[in-house]
């Protein structure tokens, strides 16, 4: 009998010892659920605030696409119709994606074709003078930090053709008294004197 009761104390001991051990990783268990917890919440603290700066930074971006976009297709669109008079050329800036990298094209609606092309494309040379100018004007305007100094127009204009050029001279005038922008025009058409303060001819 006192065999069996030493076997019962025996197996108590041993079930309290492990009941002592899993108390042990109950405890254990439970800090590193509660450290998981705190963990977790912070976790989702940063997922919100990181989701958060990246729409920030999205409506940033959109903005600024948008104020340089205004800007090109603007002053571009005026120097097409200013020059040639009209009213019904536009210039454009097609944003898109190949992948995942960012792409930038232009566009130009001419009074002659239903659909906006690739400058590239247009059959008057007339039309790349004037947008690559007023590309030129526009890049110096809007970069950060602006682009000081004068603005060099060499034969900028020769593919245009002749009941055109007046015009294009007054809008270089136009340039300088907005932009307060120097242009020194280097030309062989008589017509791009018109508005100049200052001729120095060359023999």
């Amino acid at each position: 009998m006192q065999n069996l009761f030493n076997e019962v104390e025996k197996q108590l001991d041993e079930f309290g010892n492990n009941v002592g051990q899993l108390k042990g990783k109950v405890s254990l268990l439970t800090e590193q659920q509660n450290a998981s917890s705190l963990l977790i919440q912070d976790c989702t603290k940063n997922e919100m605030l990181y989701t958060q700066a990246v729409e920030l930074l999205s409506i940033i971006q959109k903005v600024t696409r948008d104020k340089i976009t205004q800007s090109f297709e603007q002053i571009v669109t005026h120097a097409l119709n200013y020059i040639f008079e009209s009213d019904k050329y536009s210039f454009h800036l097609v944003f898109g994606k190949r992948g995942n990298l960012q792409e930038l094209n232009f566009a130009v609606q001419t009074p002659d074709k239903n659909e906006p092309l690739d400058p590239l494309t247009t059959d008057a040379g007339g039309i790349l003078n004037v947008i690559s100018f007023a590309l030129r004007v526009v890049l110096m305007e809007v970069s950060n930090p602006k682009v000081d100094g004068f603005i060099l127009s060499d034969e900028n204009f020769a593919n245009l053709s002749a009941d055109h050029i007046e015009r294009a001279s007054e809008f270089l005038k136009e340039v300088n008294t907005k932009f307060s922008r120097q242009i020194i025009a280097i030309s062989h058409q008589t017509q791009m004197l018109d508005n100049a303060d200052k001729l120095i001819k060359v023999e």
